[in-house]
């Protein structure tokens, strides 16, 4: 649940080298979806500062949904945010394909 309006954002491993999609399909709320490589080190753990992979508003109505490559043992930050500060539960899908 994103009940106070900031993004809430999770550290993803891909299990294989492959095509990845990231949905916020069944998410109570107009989302939005950032994926961004995981940049480690004291000064780079932040989310501002990690290379962007995708970003996506309303692919699926009012969810997000995007598609990236992804490298097999690499991590990345997918972060979930509402457009213009909305809140609500939201549901991650991240399928290979």
């Amino acid at each position: 649940t994103n009940s106070n309006g900031g993004d809430v954002a999770f550290n993803w491993v891909a299990p294989a080298t492959r095509r990845y999609r990231v949905s916020l399909l069944g998410s109570s709320y107009d989302s939005l979806l950032h994926v961004r490589r995981f940049a480690s080190g004291s000064a780079t753990d932040r989310c501002d500062q990690s290379p962007e992979i995708a970003c996506n508003d309303d692919a699926d109505g009012a969810q997000a949904r995007v598609s990236f490559d992804a490298t097999a043992g690499t991590a990345y930050l997918i972060i979930v945010d509402g457009a213009a500060g909305a809140t609500g539960d939201f549901v991650v899908n991240i399928v290979a394909q």
